[in-house]
C-alpha cells in the first residue's frame, strides 16, 4: 500500500481517537476526606496526577484540623459549604474516598449524615454515582487492625464486615490503598480506552488486553462460585480486585472480558493461587 495512504489512514484514525477522548479528560469528579492523618504530599500527588481540573475536594472537620497543611495546598479546590458540594457532586462522574475511617464506614451504612464528608458521601449514594473508597482504615480483616492490634473482638470485627457489606450494595467499590490508583483511572477515564479500542477496530486493528473500561459494578458473590459450563467461571465485570477474586479456587480457569482491568493485588493473587486467566 502507498506510504501517503498509509499516513492518512493513520492520521484520519488519530484525530478520529482524539475527538473523542479530549471531551473526557475534563471529567467533574469529588474526594472527600474524613478521619486523621495521612501522607498529604502523597495524597496530593495522587489526585492531581489521576483527576481532571474540575476535580474538588472535601474535608471533615476532624481532617482538616489534624492536616491543615493539606487544606492550605488544596485551597483552591475546596468545596467548603453543604450547597456548593451538593451541587458538585451532583455533576459529578464519580466520588473518591481516600481514607474510609471506622467511623465514616459506620455512618455512610446507616445513612447519617452529620458533616460534610458524610453528607457528600450520601448525596453521591443518593444519585447513584460511583464512589471508590479506600478500606485500609476500617478492613477489620486489613493488616492495619493486626499492626494495632484492635481485630481480637470477632462480633466487632463482623459488625465491621457488615458496614463493608451494606455500602458495597449501595454500590460503593471498596479498594485497598494500593487498587486505589487503578480504581481511580478505570472510573473516570475508562471510556477513553473503550474509545480508543473501538476506533482500532474500525480500522481493523485489535486493542490491547489492559485496556481499561467505562464502568464498575461490583459481582454478587454467589455470581461468582456459581457452577459455569465447561469448568470456567466467567466475570463479567470491568474492573477486579483481588477481593473479587477470594472465592475463587486455585487452579480454577477464570474468563474475563479482553477491557477488563486486573488490579495489581488481583494479579499478584491470580499468580500466588494458580489462577488461569483467558481472555474473552
Amino acid at each position: 500500500m502507498d506510504e501517503n495512504i498509509l499516513e492518512r489512514i493513520k492520521g484520519d484514525l488519530l484525530e478520529q481517537i482524539i475527538s473523542c477522548i479530549t471531551p473526557l479528560l475534563n471529567r467533574q469528579a469529588a474526594v472527600i476526606f474524613t478521619g486523621g492523618k495521612a501522607d498529604a504530599a502523597g495524597l496530593l500527588k495522587v489526585i492531581d496526577g489521576l483527576l481532571a481540573t474540575k476535580a474538588k475536594i472535601v474535608l471533615s472537620e476532624g481532617f482538616a484540623s489534624v492536616m491543615p497543611e493539606f487544606k492550605a495546598a488544596c485551597q483552591d479546590r475546596l468545596l467548603a459549604d453543604y450547597a456548593s458540594m451538593q451541587k458538585h457532586i451532583a455533576g459529578s462522574s464519580l466520588v473518591a474516598v481516600p481514607i474510609l475511617t471506622r467511623n465514616t464506614l459506620a455512618k455512610a451504612a446507616t445513612g447519617v449524615q452529620d458533616n460534610l464528608a458524610t453528607c457528600g458521601i450520601a448525596g453521591a449514594l443518593m444519585r447513584a454515582i460511583p464512589v471508590i473508597a479506600v478500606k485500609d482504615s476500617c478492613d477489620p480483616d486489613g493488616s492495619h487492625f493486626r499492626e494495632l492490634g484492635i481485630d481480637k473482638n470477632p462480633a466487632y470485627c463482623e459488625m465491621l464486615r457488615d458496614h463493608e457489606r451494606k455500602l458495597a450494595s449501595f454500590g460503593v467499590k471498596l479498594v485497598d490503598s494500593g487498587e486505589f490508583s487503578v480504581a481511580l483511572e478505570a472510573g473516570l477515564y475508562g471510556d477513553i480506552y473503550s474509545v480508543a479500542a473501538t476506533a482500532f477496530a474500525t480500522a481493523g486493528t485489535a486493542p490491547a488486553p489492559s485496556a481499561a473500561p467505562a464502568a464498575r459494578r461490583d459481582i454478587p458473590s454467589e455470581a461468582i462460585s456459581a457452577p459455569q459450563p465447561a469448568s470456567i467461571i466467567r466475570l463479567t465485570d470491568s474492573f477486579i480486585t483481588c477481593e473479587d477474586l477470594m472465592s475463587i479456587r486455585p487452579g480454577t480457569n477464570v474468563e474475563i472480558g479482553r477491557n477488563a482491568v486486573l488490579t495489581p493485588l488481583a494479579k499478584e493473587y491470580i499468580e500466588r493461587r494458580g489462577i488461569i486467566l483467558t481472555f474473552a
